[in-house]
């Protein structure tokens, strides 16, 4: 497990603080492989906390960072990985807004998993829930 809190410089902003809050509850209600699971969320002494799967590996944008050549067919297969994950919450009205090669994490046997909430400004709403 993982738990990621709310930035410090978050903690006094309403809007973040209810933007994380929504993430949080619209996460926890999606579970699918290649979304990394959220099992709780929360606020404890005036943090506020995400608890979730801990999925190891690298992020695609640190692979890319590292000039490390991925053959055609594993960028293919990756892209089709996360096409297939965001598929499943967006049947369930959840449209991703910041997705991007740092919320894309790759594990030792190649399962890509969205990962939201893992870059510095988890400020902003990644998941929104459509209307």
């Amino acid at each position: 497990m993982a738990i990621k809190p709310l930035p410090d410089e978050s903690l006094g902003d309403p809007d973040a603080v209810a933007r994380f809050e929504r993430e949080a509850k619209a996460l926890s209600r999606v579970s699918h492989p290649g979304i990394v699971q959220v099992f709780d969320y929360g606020e404890a002494s005036g943090r506020y906390y995400l608890v979730m799967e801990y999925s190891s590996g690298m992020s695609l944008s640190e692979l890319v960072r590292q000039n490390v050549a991925v053959p055609t067919q594993r960028a293919a297969d990756c892209i089709r990985q996360a096409a297939t994950a965001l598929q499943h919450p967006h049947e369930r009205g959840l449209v991703h807004r910041d997705l991007k090669p740092g919320n894309l994490l790759v594990d030792v046997d190649g399962q890509v998993k969205s990962s939201t909430l893992d870059s510095p400004d988890s400020c902003k709403t990644s998941w929104e829930t459509r209307l």
